[in-house]
């Protein structure tokens, strides 16, 4: 079957030709890099001062604890496995991790 010319214009129309300029790009902002953390203590980098002792005391604490099992060793020595997470947890002044850092530090 034969399609049959019509004297009726063509609904679809081309679309017109855009006459604005295309956009450019805003440039990413480069990434700063982030300081390393330092210790306190304004030392020369082969002094071994009491802060960097504290420091280093404290990452060996850290480790430690997070190989520690602590059931097994509350087991051995009689106690409960809360008594040696408190002796060992951050930020309770007086417990055994505490007078570890600080004895360090002397």
């Amino acid at each position: 079957m034969k399609r049959e010319a019509t004297d009726t214009p063509s609904t679809l129309s081309p679309a017109p030709a855009s006459t604005s300029l295309p956009r450019a790009k805003k440039p990413k902002p480069t990434p700063k890099p982030k300081a390393a953390a330092k210790p306190k203590a304004a030392a020369a980098p082969g002094d071994f001062t009491p802060e960097k002792k504290a420091i280093v005391m404290e990452r060996v604490l850290a480790a430690g604890v997070k190989a520690l099992n602590f059931r097994e060793v509350a087991d051995e020595l009689g106690l409960n496995a809360k008594q040696l997470t408190n002796a060992f947890g951050t930020g309770r002044p007086g417990n055994l991790r505490d007078k570890a850092v600080s004895a360090a530090g002397k």
